[in-house]
């Protein structure tokens, strides 16, 4: 790299500089050829599809602000690493107070978790005491056991039994947290209805009353468990009476019960 800093390159601990105002100078845009060195940043995720999309985030926030997060860690108050402690104090000040950027500045000892819309934070991570608490129960199954029905330690499962082609099956997955596995559940089913999902109108189904029940007036027969007869998407409920059989349907309609719902 070169510079007054190159002496430190490869070396086991860290060096200091006279940027910003953690190391007492102002608050002003940095610049390498001034400073001698270069600001590096990392981007950590479970893949590699997760670390880089926190770049397309960044640019599609372009033009927005959130806020600050300072997570100050109580049980560094009393150790040699104190100074990080104090610098977070610097940063509020001069996030907030100088340049009235909202900052959410927590000194208590909880390890702050499930924020949105955050711009910048900064904390101790796995060195802050209360770090530990966030673990999801239950959150290893890492360790292989046949006396459980799902062969994981910890992880009883019961399913019913699935139809001709479908499958119900738990498995360990390697997705980690926190240096330990998960559970996954894999469903195979049959599924003969038509997709509602952002289809505008109401599921309608139809059913023959073939065996000519007499239905009286104002009076609704039990429709469940039955297969209908026809279903398609109603965009229009209100048809009018008719002695002809209504769009769509055949000259069976005159004797057909109808159900419909949202989809």
């Amino acid at each position: 790299m070169g510079g007054a800093y190159n002496g430190s390159i490869g070396q086991d601990w860290w060096d200091t500089h006279n940027y910003g105002p953690l190391a007492g100078g102002p608050m002003e845009r940095f610049n390498r050829n001034e400073q001698g060195f270069f600001l590096v940043t990392r981007l950590t995720g479970y893949t590699v599809e997760t670390a880089l999309g926190l770049i397309e985030k960044a640019n599609g926030s372009l033009g927005e602000r959130g806020m600050h997060v300072l997570d100050l860690a109580t049980n560094r108050n009393d150790t040699g690493y104190k100074f990080w402690n104090d610098d977070l104090y610097v940063a509020n000040a001069t996030l907030n107070q100088t340049h009235g950027i909202d900052v959410l500045f927590d000194e208590t000892s909880t390890f702050l978790t499930n924020l949105s819309n955050v711009m910048g934070y900064a904390s101790w991570g796995s060195n802050d005491g209360a770090w530990s608490e966030n673990f999801l129960p239950n959150q290893g199954f890492e360790t292989a056991d046949a006396a459980t029905s799902s062969g994981r330690q910890f992880w009883e499962v019961t399913a019913s039994s699935p139809g001709a082609g479908e499958s119900f099956g738990w498995s360990w997955s390697d997705v980690k947290r926190g240096g330990s596995g998960a559970m996954a559940l894999e469903v195979v089913a049959n599924c003969s209805q038509f997709a509602g999902n952002g289809t505008a109108g109401l599921h309608g189904e139809f059913f023959d009353n073939d065996a000519g029940v007499n239905i009286p007036s104002g009076a609704m027969p039990s429709l469940i468990d039955r297969e209908p007869d026809h279903a398609r998407v109603e965009s229009d409920l209100d048809y009018g009476s008719s002695g002809q059989p209504y769009p769509g349907l055949d000259d069976r309609s005159s004797t057909i019960g109808a159900l419909a719902f949202p989809v």
